[in-house]
C-alpha cells in the first residue's frame, strides 16, 4: 500500500493498480527503496500529488477498483476527471477508454465542451465533428462559449455558419428552379453534389459499457436534435473554412 495526498486529503491506495496502468507510478515506484521514513509509508510523509484534485482522484480510483465490475456507473463527469489524470499520469490505456467513453456518451456532450476538450488533451478526431454540430444548431455562440473556444476558432465558426445556410438557400433556389423547369416542359440541367471520400461515414449509434453511467448534466450534455442542413455538405464546408486557416499558417 502507498499512501498519497491530494490537497488536503489522504490515500492509502494499493499501488499495483497504479504500476499496472502508469508509467509515472511505474517508474516511481522502481526507484530503490529507502528506510522507514520513506514518502508514502506512513500519513506522516504521504506521496503528495500537487496537480490532481480530491475529486478527480476519487474519479481515478473509483474506476481502478470498480471499473471491472458491472454497473460500477462511471458518469461522464468522472470520465473527464479520469482523462485528464490518465493524461498527467501516462495512462495510455485509460487515455483511450476516457476518449471512447466521452465520445459515445448519451446525451452527447455538448460540442463546445468537446472542442474545449480536444484542444486541451490533443484529441483531433473530435474537432471536425464538433465544428460540424455547432454549424447545425440554431443557435449561434454566444459570449461565454466563444470565451471557452478563443477568437480565432469562433470567427472560423461564425465564418462555418455562415456559408452552411448561405449554401442550403442556394441548393433549394436551385431546386426549386429545376422543378419549375420540368414543370414548364423545358430542358433541366444536371445538379452535381461535391463529395469528398475523405470524409468519415456515419457512426453507428453506441450502447453503454458497463462501465458507465449514461444520464443528462446540466452544461456538459445537449439533447439529440435533427440535423436542419445536409451533414456531407456541412462536413465539407468545415474542411473547407478550415483547411483555408491552415494553408494560411503554412505560408
Amino acid at each position: 500500500m502507498i499512501i498519497f495526498q491530494v490537497e488536503a486529503c489522504l490515500f492509502k491506495v494499493h499501488k499495483y493498480f497504479l504500476v499496472r496502468e502508469s508509467k509515472v507510478f511505474e517508474t516511481l515506484f522502481q526507484l530503490p527503496p529507502g528506510d522507514d521514513t520513506a514518502e508514502g509509508q506512513d500519513d506522516h510523509r504521504p506521496v503528495y500529488l500537487p496537480e490532481v484534485t480530491v475529486r478527480e482522484f476519487e474519479s481515478l480510483m473509483h474506476f481502478l477498483y470498480y471499473g471491472m465490475f458491472d454497473n460500477c456507473g462511471v458518469t461522464l463527469p468522472q470520465w473527464i476527471d479520469i482523462l485528464r489524470v490518465s493524461k498527467l499520469f501516462v495512462c495510455d490505456n485509460l487515455v483511450d477508454r476516457a476518449i471512447k467513453e466521452i465520445h459515445q456518451h448519451r446525451p452527447r456532450i455538448d460540442p463546445v465542451e468537446k472542442i474545449v476538450l480536444a484542444v486541451r488533451h490533443n484529441i483531433a478526431d473530435w474537432l471536425a465533428p464538433s465544428y460540424a454540430a455547432i454549424c447545425q444548431r440554431a443557435q449561434p455562440l454566444n459570449s461565454e462559449e466563444g470565451h471557452k473556444l478563443r477568437l480565432e476558432t469562433t470567427v472560423l465558426l461564425a465564418r462555418a455558419r455562415e456559408a452552411v445556410r448561405q449554401d442550403h438557400v442556394s441548393r433549394t433556389e436551385s431546386r426549386q428552379a429545376q422543378g419549375a423547369g420540368g414543370r414548364g416542359g423545358g430542358r433541366t440541367g444536371t445538379s452535381r453534389t461535391t463529395t469528398s471520400s475523405a470524409l468519415p461515414e456515419p457512426e453507428p449509434e453506441p450502447r453503454p459499457s458497463s462501465a458507465s453511467s449514461w444520464q443528462g448534466w446540466e452544461g456538459w450534455t445537449v439533447p439529440d436534435s435533427e440535423d436542419p442542413f445536409d451533414p456531407q455538405r456541412v462536413a465539407e464546408i468545415v474542411d473547407e473554412v478550415f483547411k483555408a486557416l491552415d494553408e494560411e499558417r503554412a505560408t
